[in-house]
Order: structure tokens, then sequence, then C-alpha cells
């Protein structure tokens, strides 16, 4: 959506409303300005409701869902907006929920596989040219208004697949954690703070045990050497003594043999 207000924004202001080029091109320009703060609102309220809910995965979905809906619903009114100041009003406020649906989008995609975030990240926004291309050629066969109006229905269906989606260890939008294990990280009536709850990766287990190991075989291998140092140095006194009885044996025998001559 946002790649097609992008490209699509400042020849609508331009064909619909009789601007200028210059004119068309800094109203569209607005939206892209939301950027700058409304993709991380979007990330901050998914965090909010995170914490908010008792199963903290169900409270990122419903920022997901809500953002979805009031996009689509925005886009609709922005096709059927027939002043250019209301045009521009809704345009800002449309592309506030764009951005901020994006902002919690990358709130949850941390969550589905931690040992695969970059991969998922790299798909997630793969997706998104891939829905620029499929609406700009929306744009080439309708008129502005049609385009757009489809495109809103599309957006509100698209919050509809966030309903039955679910993350392994977390709660559903509706549905609960399936099995004992996933409960104690969803949660329940039991759960003092499930919504902070985050399962390890086994990465990070298998190197963590692997570090621990390496660093008591380490230790180990040190008390040894120090030990044989230990022998050693017994083994060197050991010797003096023998050497300082065997000088005093010769001294006594001398002492002897003088007094007996």
């Amino acid at each position: 959506v946002e790649i097609t207000m992008v490209n699509a924004a400042a020849l609508y202001f331009k064909e619909e409303f009789g601007q200028s080029t210059e004119s068309a091109a800094a109203i569209a320009s607005i939206f892209g300005w939301m950027n700058l703060f409304a993709r991380g609102v979007g990330g901050f309220c998914s965090d909010m409701a995170n914490a908010a809910f008792v199963n903290g995965m169900r409270g990122r979905l419903l920022v997901q869902v809500l953002t979805l809906l009031l996009e689509g619903a925005l886009v609709l009114v922005f096709a059927t907006t027939h002043t250019l100041v209301g045009a521009i009003f809704v345009m800002m406020v449309f592309s506030f929920f764009v951005q901020a649906a994006e902002g919690s989008t990358f709130g949850i995609v941390p969550y589905i596989s931690p040992d695969s975030t970059g991969s998922i990240s790299g798909v997630v926004g793969a997706g998104g040219n891939v829905g620029g291309v499929l609406f700009a050629i929306l744009f080439r066969e309708f008129d502005y208004r049609t385009a757009f109006s489809v495109m809103g229905v599309v957006v509100m269906a698209s919050a509809t697949l966030t309903i039955p989606f679910r993350i392994s260890g977390h709660a559903g939008f509706l549905l609960p954690c399936s099995t004992e294990r996933e409960g104690r990280l969803c949660g329940g009536k039991n759960a003092e703070d499930n919504s902070r709850t985050a399962k390890v990766p086994d990465s990070i287990i298998r190197k963590m045990a692997a570090t621990a190991t390496s660093s008591y075989s380490a230790a180990e291998q040190q008390h040894e050497e120090e030990g044989d140092d230990d022998v050693m140095i017994e083994m060197e006194h050991s010797h003096d003594h023998d050497d300082g009885r065997m000088e005093e044996q010769r001294h006594e025998e001398a002492s002897s043999l003088t007094h007996h001559v």
C-alpha cells in the first residue's frame, strides 16, 4: 500500500483536483513524511499491548488487526472524498495507520522463529514489494477511485487473516495454547507475568552449554598443571633436604675423625 501510494498520490492530486505537478508532488510527499514517527508508534503500541495482555502475543495481534482495519476503511474514505482539503487530511490519517500497521507487523516477526528472524524479515519486506506491483496493475486497469476502493477492501480482508494466525509457543488471536509445554509459555490463570516470557532458542542453549564445557575443561587442565607444579616443588624441597642431611653427616664424620686423631 505504501509503495502504491507513493507512486499514485501525486498523479491522483494532479488529475483529480487540478493541481500543478509541483503542488501535487508536495502534497503526496506528506504520505512519506508520516514515516518519521508513525511506524515507531505502531511498534510501541504493539509492545504496550504485549505487556498489557495476559497472553502477550494476543495483544500484538489485536493491534495489527485494528491498524489494518482502520487503514482499509480510510482508503475507502479517501476514495470518496471530493474536496482537496478533505483528501489531504484523510491521506495523512490513512498514512499514519499504514505505517503503524507496518510497525506492528515487525513487532510480531521476531517471535515467529527466533533463529531465522533476518530471513523472515526479508520475506515480509519482499511481500510488500509484491503487493505494490499488484496494486500498480490495478491502477493501470481502473480509474483512481475504483482502484482505491478495491485496495481498501483488500486491506480490510487481509486483516481477517490475522485472526487464525498462531505462533508456536504463543496464544493466537482467538485460540489458546494447545499443549502443556506451550501453555507454560502462554500463561494462564496461574501465571504471574507470562507476557514477558520468552523461549530461549535451542541454538543459544547449545552455545551456552559448549562454552560452559570448554571453560570447565580449561579450568580442570589448569588445575592439573598447578598440581604437577606443586609436586615438582615438593620434590625439589625433599631433594634439598636430603642434600642438607648428607652434608651434615659428612661434617660430623670429619669432626669425629679429627677428634680421633
